[in-house]
């Protein structure tokens, strides 16, 4: 499953990020890393962007960005 396709309020953890070493890195400096944990938090009225917490903050990240983060729900 990937971040795009995670319902809202449901945890994940951050299984595999793919795409270019840029993309790759910004997400990085975002606190983004394999293995965190992640919750989809919103969804814009537009569908774009999704609003997700990482640890104790929040990001906004587009939808086309968050197919890249592959994630694994806890159940």
């Amino acid at each position: 499953m990937y971040l795009n396709n995670l319902p809202i309020n449901k945890l994940a953890r951050i299984k595999n990020i793919s795409g270019e070493n840029v993309f790759i890195e910004r997400l990085s400096d975002l606190g983004v890393f394999v293995g965190s944990k992640v919750k989809v938090l919103r969804i814009a009225p537009l569908l774009d962007p999704l609003e997700i917490k990482i640890k104790s903050f929040r990001i906004a990240i587009r939808k086309k960005d968050a197919r890249y983060i592959e994630v694994i729900p806890y159940d």
